[in-house]
């Protein structure tokens, strides 16, 4: 708490019974008391009997006590009121005491009700927070208030704020001068400030462990208001003469300057114009000023005994005669003074009285022995800090310490400029300056303490990367040497199987002639007999190119003609050789799971061969009694769609993209437009179904929809959310022209009503928050608009591609295109069997570079256990994932040697 050295004592009034009822509540102080506190407050007894009577509760009698003390004739302070509680209640007394009877409390109380009736710019709001004033949500309640500061931050927040560090009420001033009506008001407060505390209230707070710059000097402790003992050496006599001289100096230059410019200048709205385009930060003083000379007097706050750029520019300006001269003077007494008096006669002593706010302070710390240097020193420091912006900088103080601190004043508006001018300088501070820190506003520039950490980090890495380079260069000589010694012995081998190979091919020449006697007389015998055989052959193939060719001309008919009906597509020709049957099915990817009847594993490799009866489901399994061909073995089994295949429905589907006028899939136009032979176009087909293995799927869903029809589709539509089922292009088309919800949930999306959905919701990435697609097999060219619309998407919180949508390569294009994505929370991706080990390196990057991801589902898929394993060390770079759901096939091997991961994974 400060101490006064002279004297502010608030009388209070009326006007502050609610302020005095909120103290007692704040420092819960009884209402059942309030009769012994009239009593200590000095109120006649039939007066307080008179309250009890016309007032039923304890609340309402305390109000009107305390209103009857407020309207007395006599004298009342907040001590009075915190000695009449000491006896009744010792907490809520020293609570008043350390509230209320503080100065700087009683400053800002007084000048509460004008400070009200400010309105605040945003910037000056944020200057509230920065400086401490104000919490960080405060800001968007004064906002809501007109940009006025309410009775309730004003009184309470701000209040003990100031009360906890009395500079910043002079911040509070500095920041209501911003504002043109709050000038005056400011101006005031400051000044009672001062006349109320002791000098070094307005001067930065020195560090704690500040220590005397020369052991010669006698040294004086005085404390300050914040209750912080400072040295304050007393200077020695020529040296306090010297500086007394140069502020003499200085106003007898600013006394001189403003009689010149008063005579010269006769337009003041011209001249405060003309000062606010140079300097901003002055506008709300400048709007007060009525005269030449105040405004004046204004500008001339910029400059101080060593910098008078300010007096400079308006002299330059408005070419005032005689100004020069006094200047060209004025800065030889300036050179001789900086380069005589040494920085120890400087110490806190305040140069300049500008703003004390920290967001227009720069701070300097020099390894410096204050009498070894002088302020030609910080002068030549500002100018190679901040080059011809070292001008607008302004000295305020000089502080000791272990090191000299030099504390500078410069405009907001020109801090951003600064910290970029300051980092091309760095170099030369550190070098020639001795530079330790440099603080720019909020902005730490420089620190050697962590310029030190940094380097011996760097060091040590460096160590560590020669001993590395040592042993590979060693391990690379063992290995040379191994190298040498293994072509030695396969040079021998050669030479030594060469002579074994000579004597084995002279003996195989010798078997050679033989039989091939004996293979001239069979060929005899034969000959006669195999022409017999080439003719019955040729017959045959005769036969067979007869058959292709009529069936290739029904196929090419059928491109021709429109599409076919339904009936006409049962009877067509590729039906016809082709019979619906029991058919042959082919494993296309190894498959791993827990057979559900015998309770084991069953593992059924690629291409092993499946009898059975079956159909397809839109769901993308099949479950049915499947007869594995190799092995005779019959399972009740959960079989994935996708990881089968049949030559009898590739060439059905093969047809239905040749007949069908319109094929949704740009690969599979390219293919059928394309100039190929048809063999050509067969091959090519075949490729893109081994390229893209959620193809085949896609495929069957866009043949399904063709042949049946978009049945049973629905759309539902709420406040903020949509949901389709089975979508036709129709619909996808409706909802894009109309869109405006933040969560959509898409089950059952064919590939032909994917391409319409998802480019159009690429122009709306900015407002979807949820995005949730199943049962929905997407190809390379549905994933690539995706992809689109998951690049620097700024808005999209949870993503879901679940149930048999995609596989390996949709997986690592995602992964790429959300890897600098800060909004993403949830990533759903199970039951995709077509994901795999393949996917593993992608999901880990992914988890390592996103750091708002909490939540991921991969059970469903077919992740090894290895996969996952680099997966959990993932988990160890973001802190972040909360949950991590897996098959729980898992379960036994996580729990047994992933025990701490137990909260976050879940097992499905």
């Amino acid at each position: 708490m400060a101490s006064c050295e002279g004297s502010f004592l608030l009388s209070l009034d009326i006007s502050h019974l609610q302020l005095v009822r909120d103290a007692l509540k704040s420092g819960k102080f009884s209402d059942a008391d309030w009769l012994n506190l009239g009593l200590k407050l000095g109120l006649q007894y039939p007066d307080l009997k008179s309250i009890k009577k016309d007032n039923d509760s304890n609340s309402e009698r305390l109000m009107e006590c305390l209103s009857l003390w407020l309207n007395s004739s006599s004298v009342r302070t907040w001590e009075m009121l915190a000695s009449a509680l000491e006896e009744l209640d010792r907490a809520a007394a020293e609570h008043i005491r350390k509230k209320y009877c503080d100065p700087a409390s009683q400053i800002l109380q007084h000048y509460s009700s004008r400070i009200s009736s400010i309105v605040f710019s945003i910037s000056s709001i944020q200057l509230l927070y920065t400086e401490g004033l104000i919490m960080e949500e405060s800001q968007k309640r004064i906002e809501g208030c007109g940009s006025r500061l309410t009775r309730d931050i004003l009184l309470n927040e701000i209040l003990i704020n100031v009360v906890e560090d009395n500079r910043k009420l002079i911040k509070l001033g500095h920041i209501i001068m911003k504002s043109k009506e709050g000038v005056s008001i400011a101006n005031d407060m400051i000044k009672d400030c001062k006349q109320t505390f002791a000098p070094e209230l307005n001067s930065p707070e020195p560090s704690p462990s500040a220590s005397s710059a020369s052991a010669t000097k006698e040294v004086e402790k005085v404390t300050n208001p914040l209750g912080t003992v400072i040295s304050v050496e007393l200077l020695q006599a020529e040296h306090q003469y010297s500086f007394d001289k140069m502020r003499g100096n200085f106003g007898i230059f600013r006394f001189k300057v403003l009689e010149l410019v008063d005579e010269k200048i006769s337009s003041l709205n011209t001249f405060k114009t003309f000062l606010q385009q140079c300097y901003p930060e002055l506008e709300s003083q400048l709007s007060v000023a009525d005269s030449v000379q105040s405004a004046m007097n204004v500008a001339l706050t910029k400059c101080n005994i060593i910098n008078i750029a300010a007096v400079e520019d308006i002299t330059e300006f408005y070419k005032i005669d005689g100004a020069e001269e006094l200047i060209t003077e004025y800065k030889k007494v300036v050179k001789q003074f900086c380069s005589k008096i040494p920085l120890d006669s400087l110490l806190n002593k305040r140069l300049s009285t500008n703003s004390t706010l920290t967001c227009e302070t720069i701070r300097f710390v020099l390894d410096w022995k204050p009498d070894e240097h002088s302020l030609n020193d910080i002068r030549l420091l500002l100018q190679k800090a901040f080059a011809d912006l070292g001008k607008r900088v302004i000295v305020q103080v000089i502080c000791p310490d272990n090191s000299i601190i030099i504390i500078c004043y410069a405009p907001q508006h020109l801090m951003s400029v600064l910290i970029l001018r300051v980092q091309e300088n760095l170099p030369i501070l550190i070098k020639q300056f001795s530079l330790m820190e440099l603080t720019i506003g909020h902005c730490i520039c420089y620190n050697s303490k962590n310029h030190e950490s940094l380097k011996l980090c760097f060091e040590g890495d460096n160590e560590m990367f020669d001993t590395e380079i040592q042993e590979l260069i060693v391990f690379y000589k063992d290995r040379k040497e191994s190298i040498a010694d293994q072509e030695k012995r396969l040079k021998y081998l050669r030479n030594r199987q060469n002579s074994e190979m000579r004597f084995k091919l002279l003996d195989i020449g010798k078997v050679f002639k033989s039989k091939l006697h004996d293979l001239e007389q069979l060929i005899l015998r034969h000959r006669s007999g195999q022409k017999e055989l080439l003719l019955r052959n040729r017959d045959e193939i005769t036969l067979l190119e007869k058959i292709n060719h009529k069936l290739m001309s029904q196929i090419k008919k059928a491109d021709s003609s429109s599409v076919p009906s339904k009936k006409d597509q049962s009877t067509s020709p590729l039906s016809k050789v082709l019979p619906m049957a029991k058919d042959i099915l082919i494993v296309r990817f190894d498959y791993h799971r827990i057979d559900e009847t015998s309770g084991g594993n069953l593992t059924i490799k690629e291409g092993e061969k499946l009898e059975t009866h079956y159909h397809y489901l839109l769901t993308g399994a099949s479950t049915f009694n499947i007869k594995i061909l190799q092995s005779g073995l019959e399972v009740g089994f959960f079989f994935p769609h996708s990881h089968l295949q049949s030559m009898l429905e590739t060439l059905q589907l093969y047809q239905f993209i040749m007949v069908e006028q319109e094929v949704s899939l740009p690969i599979l136009q390219k293919i059928k437009n394309g100039a190929h032979t048809d063999d050509e176009k067969i091959f090519l087909f075949l490729e893109c179904l081994d390229n893209d293995p959620i193809l085949l799927n896609a495929l069957r869903y866009d043949k399904h929809h063709y042949e049946k029809g978009f049945k049973n589709n629905t759309a539902e539509y709420k406040d903020y959310y949509a949901f389709f089922h089975h979508p036709s292009p129709d619909q996808c088309r409706n909802f894009i022209k109309k869109f405006n919800k933040t969560i959509l949930s898409i089950h059952w999306l064919c590939p032909i009503s994917a391409l319409i959905l998802l480019p159009s919701l690429i122009h709306h990435k900015s407002t979807l928050i949820n995005l949730a697609i199943s049962y929905s097999p997407l190809p390379i060219d549905c994933i690539k608009y995706l992809c689109e619309l998951l690049t620097d998407n700024e808005a999209l919180e949870h993503l879901a591609i679940a149930n048999h949508s995609i596989s390996d390569k949709g997986v690592i294009s995602i992964c790429q295109a959300l890897q600098h994505n800060t909004t993403l929370n949830s990533l759903d991706l199970h039951g995709n069997p077509l994901i795999t080990s393949a996917s593993a390196p992608a999901l880990v990057h992914l988890i390592c570079t996103t750091s708002t991801l909490s939540v991921m589902y991969l059970d469903g898929t077919q992740l090894s256990l290895e996969s996952l394993e680099l997966i959990f060390q993932s988990l160890q770079v973001n802190k972040s994932m909360r949950t991590l759901e897996i098959d729980k096939k898992h379960k036994g091997y996580c729990t047994k040697n992933y025990n701490y991961l137990l909260p976050v994974l879940k097992f499905y």
